[in-house]
């Protein structure tokens, strides 16, 4: 089980780094056994599934890399930020880690890079699991289509850049505590860890550049494909989330071929890595003894 104590649960993993490219991938690779691909989303990073990692890492190894433009993953401004670039560049960090088939676990926008991936490269993936993620023509969701057009003009994005404490929005009732059934499982440290790329201009840049590249697109034609991907796939949803009901997650377990089933976990919020670590990597590791033992 992971130490609640909030001192210990808010600490961060180590990371590594890939050089991939242009693209420094910032990464956590921890424990041995059978790999495990996990995905983040906007505004977080690989940082989110640290506790979910801390239970997870002494029978499985655990990779969670930094996406294009959030976290420590350092890549130049010309490149691409969408969800078939961000695809693209996990395929590259598998082959570099030398993962030639991976269990995927996807979180918010990145589940729409994940089912990218799963989709057109389903050679690649053993398991596949959803937790509170993008999906169909469902986002941007209402509070990302705000911050994108904020954004855009680049005299309001310079504003965001010399913002001093983005921290303020983050801790108000209107910023990612919206992502939790309980504010009191999202810390201060945590959110401070997640909005550092609004405090350094470079990675504002990148980030900017990630809010825009948001677009429905790439999951919606990984939609059509879903009929075709029999992968064993479990879909897990938190029960309370404001932005993504679980109206998506039925639709999801309906419409992949390979689904088994639907996992609801109560009384958490979208960020459900931050409120129910144990439960969700307990439903991970469940359906993964299963598939094996089948």
């Amino acid at each position: 089980m992971v130490d609640r104590h909030p001192g210990e649960r808010d600490q961060p993993l180590p990371k590594r780094r890939a050089e991939l490219g242009r693209v420094s991938v910032a990464y956590t690779d921890l424990g041995e056994g059978e790999p495990i691909l996990m995905v983040h989303g906007i505004p977080t990073s690989s940082y989110l599934w640290r506790n979910v990692i801390r239970v997870l890492q002494h029978d499985y190894r655990c990779v969670a890399p930094d996406l294009m433009g959030l976290g420590d993953t350092d890549a130049p401004l010309d490149h691409r930020f969408d969800m078939e670039a961000q695809a693209d560049k996990l395929l590259e960090l598998a082959d570099h880690l030398g993962l030639d088939q991976f269990t995927l676990v996807c979180h918010d926008q990145g589940g729409a890079a994940a089912q990218w991936l799963a989709t057109h490269h389903p050679e690649r993936i053993r398991r596949f699991i959803l937790t509170n993620c993008v999906c169909y023509d469902n986002w941007p969701v209402p509070m990302v289509t705000f911050f994108m057009r904020l954004m855009k003009p680049r005299p309001l994005a310079g504003l965001g850049k010399r913002m001093k404490n983005p921290g303020l929005w983050g801790r108000s009732r209107w910023g990612m505590r919206l992502g939790v059934h309980d504010p009191s499982n999202l810390s201060d440290a945590a959110i401070e860890e997640y909005l550092k790329v609004a405090r350094d201009p470079d990675r504002f840049d990148r980030f900017r550049a990630f809010t825009l590249a948001g677009d429905c697109r790439y999951s919606v034609e990984a939609a059509q494909r879903f009929g075709e991907f029999d992968r064993p796939t479990l879909v897990v949803w938190a029960a309370d989330d404001h932005w993504l009901s679980v109206s998506w997650a039925e639709k999801l377990r309906e419409d992949i071929a390979g689904a088994r089933r639907l996992e609801i976990i109560p009384f958490a919020g979208h960020f459900l890595q931050e409120e129910k670590p144990e439960e969700l990597a307990s439903a991970i590791d469940r359906f993964m003894r299963e598939e094996r033992a089948a």
